[in-house]
């Protein structure tokens, strides 16, 4: 292992929004982030990077010092695994997400084609653009963005907030139910047919507020577990004549 890191991060934040309507809002937010990081270099001479992260909104909220550092153990045994490793070919084929890329893929190749804004930009994809009331996804999905909630399964959620950054209160969205794209994200710039906002306008500090979600939830009225998904893929390797 050619390097390694480890980074705590403590941040408090405080955010006043004040508008000639009248709107007076002021919040207040900490959150605390704990990376892991290694590197290895394989025997081609590539190299091989491992992260972990632990987010919380206080250091209370973090896992105990035992989990953590089996986690670490656990990610230097990956990287020795991964140095002596094949190199993995191409494919186009079924495959099970695992639950951490299941959740960056649809934030990454979903969720930013339903934030309203990018409706309005030449350099955005409109996937979903006229696409309100038809089918999007299979009819056992549902997505939901809820930045009223803080907690799920007793972990911080970060995409919580009261009042989004054009002071409007945050709430609910249902943009899928039973597979049919029922809404977008909206902050107070209208887009199509849709004028108001629905509490999603949102900004980095200095920066001016634009769409963007909150807590993504995406539900199933079909849930399966990890066996029976494993043996629906390989049924499905076999008919399309995968290995």
């Amino acid at each position: 292992i050619i390097a390694g890191k480890a980074l705590l991060t403590y941040v408090t934040q405080r955010k006043y929004f004040i508008s000639s309507e009248g709107s007076k809002v002021a919040q207040n937010k900490t959150y605390t982030r704990l990376q892991v990081y290694g590197k290895i270099r394989a025997d081609d001479g590539s190299l091989l990077p491992l992260y972990k992260s632990y987010y919380a909104f206080q250091p209370s909220g973090l896992p105990d010092d035992e989990e953590i550092l089996k986690d670490i153990n656990d990610l230097v045994y990956k990287l020795r695994k991964l140095k002596n490793a094949s190199v993995a070919q191409p494919y186009s084929g079924p495959a099970i997400l695992s639950p951490g890329a299941a959740g960056v893929f649809f934030h990454e190749i979903f969720g930013h084609r339903i934030e309203g804004h990018r409706l309005k930009s030449e350099t955005d994809g409109h996937t979903f653009k006229n696409k309100v009331g038809e089918k999007v996804l299979p009819e056992y999905i549902d997505i939901i963005f809820d930045p009223t909630m803080v907690k799920f399964k007793g972990k911080d959620l970060f995409g919580s907030y009261f009042y989004d950054d054009q002071g409007v209160k945050a709430s609910r969205v249902e943009v899928v139910r039973k597979g049919i794209l029922k809404n977008f994200l909206m902050s107070r710039t209208p887009v199509n047919n849709s004028v108001n906002s629905n509490g999603h306008g949102r900004a980095q500090a200095g920066m001016h507020p634009v769409t963007r979600q909150s807590n993504l939830f995406v539900g199933t009225t079909n849930p399966l577990s990890d066996k029976e998904l494993r043996k629906l893929l390989i049924k499905e390797c076999k008919r399309q004549k995968k290995e």
